[in-house]
């Protein structure tokens, strides 16, 4: 059984997709009451799922009862790609943010099924395990050379 995060997380890709719509505004007392959960635990799903990374910006309404939109961010040119590669240039990148960069090129067409289970494979904790303390910074220079040879043209 999938956690209740991850069924939460694809209740609003859903929603989303249901509406073919980039940008959807959602309420977190109601979600919290279709999930049977506190409030807060939708802004976990927010903050861990929902990430510029991974190709959504939300965006919260204060005074307006916890009311919050999703917006679904699609990288339409280089330069938007070169401005990720500036972001992972500058940080350290867990597992997380760096399987939902992974699952945002998936879903934009920038790679292939196959491409995304082989760099999968690559940022695995398996992978980097003798990295040690320099997992996360090893990451983010893998991800950063997987995004600077997404943008080649000479091949």
């Amino acid at each position: 059984m999938s956690s209740l995060a991850s069924r939460i997380e694809r209740y609003i890709k859903d929603l989303m997709a249901e509406n073919d719509t980039n940008c959807l505004e959602l309420k977190r007392n109601e979600l919290a009451q279709i999930f049977t959960c506190v409030p807060s635990q939708i802004n976990y799903v927010l903050e861990t799922r929902f990430r510029d990374e991974q190709g959504y910006h939300v965006v919260s309404r204060r005074g307006a009862g916890g009311c919050f939109q999703i917006i679904r961010l699609e990288v339409t040119d280089d330069s938007e790609l070169k401005q990720l590669i500036d972001r992972v240039s500058h940080s350290d990148m867990t597992r997380q943010t760096a399987e939902g960069l992974l699952n945002r090129l998936l879903e934009e067409d920038f790679i292939s099924k196959n491409e995304y289970m082989l760099l999968n494979a690559a940022i695995s904790p398996d992978s980097l395990s003798l990295a040690g303390k320099q997992e996360n910074a090893l990451r983010a220079q893998l991800m950063k050379n997987i995004l600077i040879t997404l943008l080649r043209v000479d091949y």
